[in-house]
């Protein structure tokens, strides 16, 4: 974990990071007719970050010095948020 605290803190100072957290691998698959148990695939969410960025090649830049790229852990996927009016 302290490789993750080095990583989020500067973050948080600099107020770039919403919020970031790993997920459980138990859950539900819900549809409309119908609710099981959630399978993990082979390629899967691991956790999120939200992260205010200026556009994408600032948050590919983020994304690069994660202890996740630097260990090559696997892929991480950037996409943007969509404003939404309520």
């Amino acid at each position: 974990m302290r490789p993750w605290r080095e990583y989020l803190n500067p973050l948080m100072k600099k107020g770039a990071l919403e919020t970031a957290l790993p997920v459980q691998w138990k859950g539900k698959t819900v549809t409309s007719t119908d609710t099981k148990d959630y399978k993990p695939q082979k390629v899967d969410l691991g956790g999120y970050m939200i992260v205010k960025a200026k556009n994408m090649a600032e948050a590919v830049k983020i994304a690069k010095k994660s202890p996740h790229a630097m260990t090559r852990m696997g892929p991480t996927t950037i996409r943007e948020c969509v404003e939404m009016q309520m």
